[in-house]
């Protein structure tokens, strides 16, 4: 592995620590700085505007729903299948 390939899978590997840790990708801020907007869902497909107090950077995350969970008035789950 090339010495740029190892710096690129470093940096990658540390961003998706911090994604899953809910931390600021770019300064590693923790959940509490972090502004989520309201997301934006289109069929199976959402995304999230967010910002980092401490460092003022700015991202979009993005999700898929692969199944939804409802309750009715009785308190039982439906489980929605989606693509």
């Amino acid at each position: 592995m090339t010495e740029i390939s190892k710096l690129i899978h470093g940096n990658m590997s540390k961003l998706h620590e911090r994604i899953k840790a809910e931390q600021c990708p770019f300064c590693g801020a923790e959940k509490n700085v972090i502004i989520y907007d309201s997301p934006e869902i289109d069929g199976v497909d959402a995304l999230q505007a967010c910002s980092c107090i401490d460092c003022e950077g700015e991202w979009t995350e993005a999700y898929r729903f692969h199944r939804v969970l409802l309750s009715d008035e009785t308190g039982k789950f439906h489980v929605i299948l989606m693509d």
